[in-house]
């Protein structure tokens, strides 16, 4: 069975990578929301945009706003 993941992340972990690759592997689908994270990490949400969906938000809005975006994306596309 595929599942949906949601991962809101704010300035990610180097390690976050790993957890994306094992959830492809899994075949399952990976919403990474990018909560506002710095400018010095944004090369970390271009290595795995073919493994996920990535939404951005300017701002950290919060993991509550980060998890509705993700859930109104899956609402409208899925």
């Amino acid at each position: 069975m595929e599942y949906i993941v949601i991962i809101p992340v704010l300035n990610p972990e180097p390690c976050l990578e790993g957890v994306v690759d094992r959830l492809w592997d899994l075949g399952h689908q990976t919403i990474l929301v990018n909560d506002g994270s710095d400018k010095v990490h944004f090369p970390f949400f271009q290595r795995p945009e073919k493994k996920c969906i990535i939404p951005h938000h300017r701002e950290n809005r919060g993991k509550g706003a980060a998890i509705r975006a993700a859930l109104n994306y899956i609402k409208e596309e899925f």
